[in-house]
Order: structure tokens, then sequence, then C-alpha cells
């Protein structure tokens, strides 16, 4: 993977104030926006940059399944896309694999998850 901000700062049309827009744009977006995981609802999210790692958003989901009523959480992230910006373009993609994050950032994860108002159980 080609690091993120040699690709910016390589790049004559972007720069590392419209990526950070277009990530935080994203992150409100994740939050806010009615999201479906599946056909299933997505009740609440949590979504927030990683600290040392800003071109990625750290995600929780709630995501509830209705035909056997119950809830299940889901760790996931999103990133800037390294081959997009090698074309000059700005993209936002669903990780693939297995979430990396750093200790503090999970600290932080889970102690906005149990101040939370979820629908379901949630972390309390």
């Amino acid at each position: 993977m080609a690091n993120i901000s040699e690709l910016i700062e390589d790049s004559e049309v972007i720069t590392h104030e419209e990526v950070q827009e277009k990530v935080e744009e994203k992150k409100v977006k994740l939050e806010k926006k009615k999201r479906k995981y599946n056909g299933h609802p997505i009740k609440n999210t949590i979504a927030f940059k990683q600290e040392n790692y800003p071109w990625k958003i750290l995600v929780l989901d709630e995501i509830y399944f209705e035909e056997k009523d119950k809830y299940e959480y889901r760790f996931a992230y999103w990133v800037v896309s390294d081959k997009k910006l090698e074309k000059d373009k700005i993209s936002i993609m669903y990780g693939q694999f297995a979430m990396l994050i750093p200790p503090e950032d999970f600290k932080k994860l889970m102690e906005r998850a149990k101040n939370t108002e979820w629908e379901g159980p949630g972390l309390r």
C-alpha cells in the first residue's frame, strides 16, 4: 500500500485539506444516514478518525436482525483509497480486511460504546 500522505504531496491537484474534508464528510454521513447491512437496518453507528492515521475512519455499527429479534455489533473501517489518489481522485472505500486499531483508539471506541444509547442491549 502506498503512503497516503506522500501521494497527496505528490499530487498537483489534491491537497491534504481536501482529503481531510472528504474523510470528515464520510464520518458524519456514517453516523447520520440510515444504512443497511445485507438488508438489515443499522440502528446506531459510532465513527471517528484513527488518531495516528487520519485517512481511516473506525466504525462500530449496531445491526438489528428482525427475523431473529436480536442485535449484533460490527467493527469496520473506511479508508482513503491509495489507488484512486494515484489517479488524482479522492475516494473513501470500505475496508475489506480485519480492522487494526491502536490500543488508545480501541479504549476510546469502547468508552463511546458504553456511553451510547443503543436500541439493543449495547455495551452497558
